[in-house]
């Protein structure tokens, strides 16, 4: 297990090596500590920092749904935390968090099936036959982009990638950052190696 151990970030075919007190530092000037100080793992903190620096997300707004969580706080835009039900994750958590990156995921989400066809035909074709093409295609594009983005917002149903976190004695520990397509059991391999020495009770909780 890796609680003492720097980290180590592969960019630009090289491997940087990322100590222990550059993740505090950069923890502190998010405001982590403000907000989970004793709550967050290294590996979360080394995941924001990497996201950063290679995915170009932005770490004050995942931030900003950490203290969402923290805060039980119905200002929250993206779909609501969700429990892992089956092994190797079956105890943890996971919330979404959004920025501009996933915007596009979040419109090709809204149009499924024959959605989008049906808005084209409604606004091209049905709609203000009396308008001229341009005034058509723009009411479509403010349709597409603007409107599906507002109301999946007024939903609470924007989506992202997400965070992954344990609840224990009525409160959020942060464990990892995760993407869709990462397999659950690495996942679970990197909060084994990184979380469990920090956090003991994560061993019994997630049933291994």
């Amino acid at each position: 297990m890796n609680c003492d151990t720097d980290f180590i970030m592969n960019q630009n075919g090289q491997q940087n090596r990322i100590p222990l007190s550059v993740l505090k530092e950069f923890s502190e000037s998010i405001g982590m500590d403000c907000c989970i100080e004793g709550r967050y793992s290294s590996l979360f903190a080394f995941d924001l920092f990497r996201d950063k620096e290679k995915r170009k997300i932005n770490p004050l707004q995942v931030m900003d749904e950490v203290r969402s969580l923290e805060n039980a706080d119905e200002l929250s835009q993206t779909k609501q935390a969700i429990r892992f039900k089956n092994l190797p994750l079956r105890g943890l958590w996971h919330k979404h968090y959004f920025t501009a990156r996933f915007m596009v995921k979040n419109i090709e989400n809204s149009f499924s099936g024959n959605k989008l066809t049906e808005l084209i035909d409604q606004t091209l074709v049905r709609e203000n036959v009396d308008c001229g093409v341009y005034q058509r295609v723009y009411e479509l594009s403010d349709k597409i982009v603007r409107q599906s983005y507002e109301e999946k917002a007024r939903l609470k149903r924007l989506t992202g990638e997400w965070i992954i976190f344990a609840k224990y004695n009525d409160e959020n520990y942060y464990l990892s950052m995760g993407v869709h397509k990462m397999d659950d059991k690495l996942i679970y391999e990197r909060i084994k190696e990184n979380c469990f020495c920090q956090f003991p009770f994560l061993k019994s909780m997630m049933n291994q």
